[in-house]
Parts: structure tokens; sequence; C-alpha cells
């Protein structure tokens, strides 16, 4: 049992817990934290104020309860557990580029010696695990000073990965391109018992008059150090302004400097060095040849810099004034069920969001300590309809009577929600004992309500499947017509299949704008997400999956705003892989239709429209700059070659091809000046292709800025690059193969032009990665809507 000391100075009275007894038995109480212990309940002090000297004793006594057999087992159980759902998070397929090492200290380390400790010298160890470790920002410094130290590395190279060490106005900051995590031991380490003696000791702290000489008294400094052997894993992680290049290079410099360069504490004295344990792990390809670090600015001041140089418009100024009363609505369903019923309910849920509605359950969308009653009444009086799935545990059920009396109350006041009953099961194969007559009778409201006096029979009409998809079916048709999707002048679409998290609940409505004048009170947001997974920031879709999600797509805008020759505006937000915006935004919505579209990317606050582009007619005579844009492989020195200006020499190779490859990639440079041929990265799959189909393939190469700051500026790419694709329509190309780096909210504008009188059948090339493979590869997608597309 713990000893307690009461006495102190002054008659001030206070309780502290004495681990001793623990300390003897080389072992902490079950449970306890070290880092907590090391902080609060050492037992450096007797008698009250005094402390103990020498501090060797109790500092001895942590280190052999740290660092004991039984303490040894139990932690590193524990330990593991945390080690791998951090290798699983971040070593994960989808996530961002990362790099993992093992280093082991071969020297004592110190870390954290200059923290506050009544000992006088501190010992970092983590607050959560109780482990000493290495915080993200000591493993960068250590990086960066290696790096400093490094006479093949540049300024521009450093300031680009660790960010610049100066802040100021010709210098701004910006963040780094690779991020520096906490490195935790892979094992529990051992902790050893350590020495400073400062011998002149009068010297040091007197006034000068004490010259250093060899007979004064030395006092000596106890603190921890981490004993040799232990083993850290580091990890180096991509930024959204890092890539793979960044992290090769950091990995670099590291495996150079180890040998001289320590981390930690006393590195002059040879404490803090490390060695390489294995091999490191990535969760992408290795390059095999060296690729040039490119520093890239923060986008988003570049691109607000760009905007506020602009005139603002009424337009915006509208927007701004107006965004506490515009707000977006989505089209819900609020699913009322008993807990008995979840595993239905949920199924008939996920089907909803594939058809654009938001679908309401208790289990996604509730938070926690919210007011029930509150809760359910709120989104009962948002919800388009109010699906009621009728069971012998529902019409017994308090919560759903409740929820069932608030929705006939609003359809008593003339107000949004309908009641939709809902029955699961076979209509034929139904025990008609227990079918949706006889539980409506179970129920008093509803019987009195719904069954007919004379016919005995339910005077509402319901919906009774056992198929989860049939019932969403009849669902959202209801939701949109009581929300009046077709008569709504603004129309918000939410694409919800890139991200974090799961695919649930409520959506984020600040993924898409405010909108300005004109607009009603509440808009319509349809909602798509195809399936309730979870999100990752490079989800991609293979060829089977895109075409049962753009059929749902397509089925389901097209039931909600009816008509595309109803003139209305269309707001696109969300993330998604790059062939759901070019095909089921660009073309549903393409320049045939009467349909403005917005696009809205949320992280830099942009929306780009196609207003000035509608009923335009590009000019199809100009061909591209062949010696900027229009390429040909040659097989002899494996390279991409400029082919001869078409208006000073023959047709160029690939005139009446049956297939030409296309390449939009993002620009190294302010110009539109054509890749170096060694850029090997932008043309390695189209290279492929051209292989495939015997060679000679022209390839039209079409750079884009590395920022869209608004409408004109993308309108005026558009036109040119619709130029592009239509010469070489006119030139007898009967189709196209596309890549492509457009941003998600410029690729459906560009779409949107290349009807079939301007542009060849387009087969888009979809990014894929798969998981038991690194290669990237590319899956062909055609038009899932039929015009324009041809399987080339």
């Amino acid at each position: 049992m713990a000893q307690f000391s009461n006495s102190s100075p002054a008659g001030t009275r206070f309780i502290v817990p004495s681990l001793a007894p623990y300390f003897a038995g080389t072992a902490f109480p079950v449970g306890a934290n070290a880092a907590l212990v090391f902080q609060r309940y050492l037992p450096l002090w007797k008698d009250g104020y005094v402390r103990i000297e020498p501090i060797k004793g109790p500092l001895e006594e942590f280190a052999k309860a740290f660092s004991g057999q039984r303490e040894e087992e139990r932690k590193t159980q524990r330990l593991a557990q945390t080690i791998g759902r951090q290798k699983r998070l971040f070593l994960a397929n989808g996530a961002e580029p990362t790099l993992r090492v093992t280093l082991k200290t071969t020297t004592r380390l110190v870390t954290g010696v200059g923290a506050p400790h009544p000992s006088e010298v501190g010992l970092l160890l983590h607050s959560t695990y109780g482990v000493p470790y290495l915080p993200g920002s000591t493993v960068k410094g250590w990086c960066r000073g290696i790096a400093e130290w490094n006479e093949n590395a540049t300024d521009d190279e450093r300031n680009t990965i660790f960010g610049p060490e100066t802040l100021d106005d010709e210098d701004p900051h910006w963040l780094g391109g690779v991020a520096f995590l906490d490195a935790l031991p892979s094992m529990w380490p051992k902790l050893e018992i350590d020495i400073i003696n400062c011998h002149n000791s009068a010297y040091y702290t007197g006034d000068g008059k004490n010259p250093p000489n060899d007979w004064q008294n030395p006092i000596p400094v106890y603190f921890l150090a981490l004993s040799p052997g232990a083993t850290f894993d580091v990890y180096f992680r991509a930024t959204k302004l890092g890539d793979v290049a960044m992290i090769e290079k950091v990995w670099e410099w590291l495996n150079d400097g180890l040998s001289w360069h320590g981390v930690g504490a006393k590195g002059a004295a040879g404490y803090g060095f490390l060695e390489i344990v294995g091999e490191p792990e990535r969760n992408y390809k290795k390059p095999t040849t060296a690729v040039p670090i490119v520093h890239k600015p923060n986008i988003e001041l570049e691109a607000q810099r760009r905007r506020d140089e602009q005139t603002v418009s009424t337009r915006s100024i509208m927007t701004e004034a107006m965004t506490m009363t515009n707000q977006w609505k989505p089209v819900t369903v609020f699913l009322s069920h008993s807990s008995a019923d979840k595993a239905h309910v949920s199924d008939v849920a996920e089907e909803l969001q594939k058809r654009g509605i938001t679908p309401w359950l208790d289990r996604d969308n509730l938070m926690v300590g919210a007011d029930l009653d509150k809760e359910l009444a709120k989104h009962i009086d948002n919800g388009a309809v109010v699906a009621l799935f009728l069971s012998d545990s529902s019409v017994n059920s308090e919560w759903v009577d409740t929820e069932i009396r608030r929705a006939i109350t609003l359809e008593d006041q003339g107000k949004q929600a309908q009641l939709v009953p809902v029955f699961w099961g076979n209509p034929k194969g139904s025990d008609p004992k227990r079918g949706p007559e006889q539980l409506v009778r179970d129920h008093a409201e509803l019987r009195q309500r719904w069954i007919h006096a004379k016919t005995d029979a339910i005077n509402r009409v319901y919906v009774h499947s056992e198929s989860a998809a049939d019932i969403a079916d009849e669902l959202a048709k209801r939701a949109f017509e009581n929300a009046n999707t077709k008569s709504a002048r603004d129309v918000g679409i939410l694409i919800d299949i890139r991200g974090e998290g799961e695919r649930k609940g409520t959506p984020d409505r600040t993924l898409l704008p405010s909108v300005g004048v004109g607009s009603s009170p509440t808009m319509p947001l349809l909602l798509f997400r195809p399936d309730a997974g979870v999100r990752s920031f490079r989800q991609t879709m293979d060829a089977d999956s895109f075409k049962e999600f753009a059929g749902h797509f397509r089925n389901y805008v097209s039931r909600a705003l009816g008509s595309m020759r109803t003139t209305r505006d269309v707001y696109i937000g969300g993330d998604a892989p790059l062939a759901v915006s070019f095909w089921l935004v660009g073309h549903l919505f393409d320049r045939t239709t009467s349909v403005t579209l917005y696009c809205h990317n949320s992280r830099y606050k942009t929306t780009l429209n196609d207003k000035n582009l509608r009923r335009e007619i590009t000019p199809l005579e100009s061909p591209p700059d062949s010696g900027k844009h229009l390429f040909r492989h040659d097989q002899a020195t494996n390279t991409w070659l400029p082919l001869p200006d078409p208006k000073k020499n023959a047709p160029p190779m690939g005139e009446g091809k049956k297939v030409a490859l296309v390449v939009i990639a993002k620009s190294d440079s302010s110009t539109d000046e054509a890749p170096e041929p060694a850029q090997a990265n932008y043309f390695e799959a189209p290279q492929k292709d051209n292989e495939k189909w015997g060679g000679d393939l022209p390839l039209l190469w079409l750079p884009h800025p590395r920022i869209f700051t608004d409408s004109k500026q993308a309108q005026e790419w558009i036109r040119k690059a619709t130029a592009a694709v239509g010469w070489l329509k006119s030139k007898g190309v009967e189709g196209i193969h596309l890549y492509t780096s457009l941003p998600n909210f410029v690729l459906p504008l560009w779409a949107a032009q290349l009807t079939s009188h301007v542009s060849p059948p387009i087969t888009f090339m979809e990014w894929l990665e798969k998981p038991d493979n690194d290669d990237r590869v590319y899956t062909p997608i055609d038009n899932p809507y039929g015009n324009n597309s041809k399987n080339m």
C-alpha cells in the first residue's frame, strides 16, 4: 500500500503518495503511467520540502522499475499494438506518400534535459504511453541539421522540404514538403543513470574571484538517459505541398549523416547516435532515377493574392451579403424504425445515398450529448419524407410513436414532411395475419387515420418490398416530389467519394459555395455516394464500379431535375475521381442543355463557371503549335519528339490515324513550354498505349496552369484546348485516349464543350492503383451515356 506524508513547513498540510515501496520491487503500480510517475510522484523529498541529496537514489530506483523485466513484458505488448496501428494507418494504400525506417541507438540518448523537473534535469516521456520518444519537431530539426552540413544540398531544396527558417516580407512563410512524425520506440526501452560532474562550482557560481582549480569539491549532477540498443520507428510523410521526391531526398540526407550527426542533447559528447535497422518501408514505388525537387508555393496564399488583384464583381459582393440567408438544403428521408430492424434499414440508407438522397439514420447522425427529443423533431421537420418501417417492434416502440405523431402533426399543418409506410418483405409471400394492414391496426393513431371505415383496408399507398433498392427508389421519388426539385432555380450536387472518414451522416454544405442574386432562401442539395465505406484521398474506380455509379447518377439527377432544357444553375462540389467529373458531370450538363455549371473547390474557395461558353462555337481550323504541343514517339531513342509545323511542312505524322493520344498535365512553368523528352513520367502510360496500337500515334500535349483562380482564366484555357481537340477530329482522327491531371473543378467545364460535333469519341484513362501492385495503371472508361462514345 502506498505511504503518505502530511508534514510541511509553516503549518501547511498536503498529501503526497510515496511510491518507494513499488520501486523497491522494481515495478510500477499496475496501470501506472511512467511519465506521470516521473513528473509528479518521484520520491525526491523528505520531511516536507527538503529534497533528498544526492538524488541518485530515487532516479536509480525509477530507472530500475522502468526497465525491469515485469514492466518490459507488460508494456511491450501495449506498445506493439500502438506501433501496429500507426503502421497500418500511415503505410496504407491510398494514404499520403510515407516512408518508414527503423533506427537503433548505438550510444546513450538524452532528450528533454531542459524540461522543468524537481531533479533539475528533465526526461522527455510520452504523456499517453509513458515511454521516451523523439517528437516530430526534434526529428525535423535533426534532419535539417544534417542537410545544413551536406555540401550537395542547396538552400532551395532545404527551404522547399523543411520550409524557410525566417519569416519576413521578403521571404514569406510556406509549408514544408515533408511532415516529420513523432518517433516512438518499437520495443520497450531501458533507462540508466548518468552523470555530469562539475569540478569547479565556485568558479561558475561565484563572482569570478575564485579561479578554477583541482581542490574544489565536485558536485555531480545525476540524470536519466536512454540505454544503447533502443529502436525507434521514424516516419517521413508528404504534405499537400510535398511529393515522393522530397521524401527520398530527406532519406538520402539522413542515410549520409547518421554516422556523424546525433540527435538530442550532448551530441558533441557522443550521445544520440543511431544506425539503420533493415530496409525502409514505403507505401509508394521507389523511384528508379533521381527526381528533381521543385518548389511548390503555398497554393492557397497564391490563389488568394491573385483573386485580390481582380476587380470584385457585383455578384461576389451580393454573395458575401447573402451568405447568412441562402443555404443548401439536403433532400432528406427520415428513417423511422425500431432498433430490431436496423440491419434492413441500414441497407435502405446506403441505397438512398446512391440516389441523391441524404438518409437520416440515428446511428449515423446523432451527436453524443445532443438533446434527443429536439434533434428528432428538427430532422423530422426538415425531412422531405418520413419513412415509417412497419414491424412488430416498431408499432410498439415509444420512440417510433413519438416520431409518428410529430410527422402527422406536420401533415395536418400542411408542411413538407410526408409519412410513408414501408413494409419489408415479399408481397406475395407475406403472412397476411402480420402484414401491413394488421401492423397499422396495432397502432391506435395509424388505425384511426389509415384504416378505411367501410373496407377495413389501408387507405394510404405504402411501399412493400424485400429489396432495399426498390424501397429506396420509391422513397427517392417521393422525396424529389415533396422537395420540388424540378422547379428549383439553383440546385447543388455534392459528389462524396474521396476524402477521409466514413461516408455517412449529413453532407458538409461548406463544400458548395454561397449563392448570390436571385436565389431562393433554401436550395435543394443532392448527395451522391457510391457506398457507405471509408473514404481515402486517392480512391479510384474501376470500369464496373464507375458504370454502376454513373447509372445511378444520371437516372436520379434526371428524376430530380426533369428537363435539361429548363434554365437553371447547377453547383457541383465534393471530391471524386477525374472520370466522374469528366463523364458524369461534364457530359450530362453539356453545352446543348440550358444549365450553367458552377464548379466549386472548397480548399481554394474558388468557384468557376461556363456561362460564357454555353453557346460558343469554338473554331476548329487552327491547329496546335506542333513544335510545342504535338509529338510522336521515337522508338530508337525511346523519347517523344516534336512533330513538324503542319503550316510549313507535309501533314504531320498521325493524320488519318484511328487513335490519337492527348495528355493534359500541369505545367512546371508560367509558360506553355513543352516538357523535356527525359520527363518520362508524363508519357510513360501513353507510350505503352502507343505500342499497343502499333506505334506512330500522334500525341497532343496540352499543359494547364498550376492554379486556376477565376472563370475568365479557365474559359480561355478551355477554348484553346477544345480547338486543339477539334483539330484532331478535322484531320480524320476517329478517337482519342485522354490522360489528364486537370483539377476536378475545371474538368467538367471543359467536358461540357466536347460534344460529338466538336470532338472525336473519347476514352478517358482513369488512374487506378491496385493494392497488390506498386505500379500505376490506367483503366479505360468510355462515356457511360452512349453519345460520343466508341470503344477505341
